[in-house]
């Protein structure tokens, strides 16, 4: 049988389920079990998927491989930015301002566990919330859309100082 290597056209479209990018396979540079598994470009996991799957696919191979291991208390906070991320990509305008505003809390919620934790199983954690930031930056546009007294008020329901919030929802960040 010849390797995978050996049969993908240099154009083709792979894409990573570790860092939820895409790229074509001549820039697979990587490449383990004799050629029949990629390690991504972009970076450098063996979680290379040789298609392009639907969104919602690419989203459960992420997660099934690199699921959030979080403590259970956690879990309830991931969960609403979770729903809201799958409803981003089936119907991203069925969003309301609310369910906005309620992942701005829960996300604050979860840096502020990883700031009280402060010790060394907050790297899992820490992993966990760098992955739901890259999500919930894709709604940047919609976040900005939200009335920024709302955005702050989300924020410190956590007890959480304005200079913590990420980019995505910070109103001194908004475009004038």
């Amino acid at each position: 049988m010849k390797a995978l290597q050996n049969l993908l056209e240099p154009d083709h479209m792979c894409c990573c389920y570790h860092c939820m990018r895409t790229f074509e396979a001549q820039d697979i540079t990587r490449w383990l079990d004799d050629g029949d598994m990629a390690m991504c470009p972009l970076c450098s996991v063996d979680s290379v998927l040789l298609e392009l799957p639907q969104p919602v696919v690419l989203l459960q191979r992420h997660r099934a491989a690199f699921g959030h291991i979080p403590k259970a208390s956690d879990l309830p906070r991931l969960r609403r930015i979770q729903q809201l991320s799958e409803c981003w990509l089936v119907s991203p305008d069925a969003i309301t301002q609310d369910e906005l505003l309620e992942a701005i809390q829960a996300y604050a919620e979860l840096v502020a566990v990883l700031i009280a934790m402060n010790e060394e199983p907050a790297m899992m954690l820490g992993f966990t919330l760098m992955k739901v930031d890259q999500e919930l930056h894709r709604f940047r546009e919609r976040f900005q859309a939200v009335a920024p007294a709302a955005r702050i008020e989300a924020w410190r329901a956590s007890m959480l100082e304005e200079e913590r919030m990420p980019g995505w929802c910070n109103p001194g960040l908004d475009p004038g």
